[in-house]
């Protein structure tokens, strides 16, 4: 049978790729969105999928262009993930996190698959911690629960550990049903994913067909 492909879409800002053919595979794009909270205006974000020189590897960007107000309090956050696919899974490789107007926020990840390590470089701080078969960062994290959609879509819940500057922890997306989302781009039905097992630490992904 072959097997559904999606637009993903996180709550916040669009995030979008589609997937073509009977495997998950990942179309380069870039994109712009109006950026809001509680209905006021914060600025522009800019995301971006884009093909890295060695095969089956990607770039995954966020880039924020915040109201001169907002940059002045909070900066322009921008974050950036490498990752490849190797034998159908998604591994990470490098992740970064940067504020210009905060530095004590700012990180990186390196991921060694090979050495089941994960590097996190935080203030001038290296740390080193295990990692398990499988783990993603705050970016790659998405790209990992659309693919599970289209990998498995007769399962309704599924774990990921997700690693940052201070965590390794699981995360646990259950499947909600379906609803329609308006962007810029049209009105998509869409699947709504929900984080589940944290109450207080709302986090919702929506996927539509492509």
């Amino acid at each position: 049978m072959r097997a559904r492909t999606f637009w993903g879409l996180a709550l916040f800002l669009a995030v979008h790729g589609p997937a073509v053919g009977d495997d998950v595979s990942y179309a380069v794009f870039s994109e712009s969105y109006s950026v809001a909270w509680s209905g006021t205006g914060l600025g522009r974000a800019t995301i971006s999928l884009s093909a890295l020189p060695d095969k089956g590897c990607y770039r995954y960007e966020t880039v924020t262009r915040p109201m001169a107000l907002v940059r002045w309090v909070y900066g322009s956050p921008r974050e950036t993930a490498e990752f490849c696919v190797v034998d159908g899974q998604l591994r990470p490789r490098h992740y970064e996190f940067v504020n210009d107007k905060r530095s004590k926020d700012t990180y990186t990840l390196d991921f060694d698959w090979i050495a089941r390590k994960v590097k996190r470089v935080k203030g001038g701080e290296i740390t080193l911690r295990d990692l398990p078969d499988s783990a993603y960062d705050p970016l790659s994290l998405r790209q990992a629960a659309r693919a599970w959609l289209i990998s498995a879509p007769m399962e309704t819940e599924r774990e990921f550990i997700l690693v940052d500057d201070d965590h390794m922890r699981p995360y646990r997306f259950a499947l909600k049903g379906s609803e329609l989302v308006k962007t810029t781009q049209g009105e998509f039905e869409a699947l709504r994913l929900e984080r589940v097992d944290a109450p207080n630490k709302s986090l919702r992904l929506w996927f539509a067909p492509a």
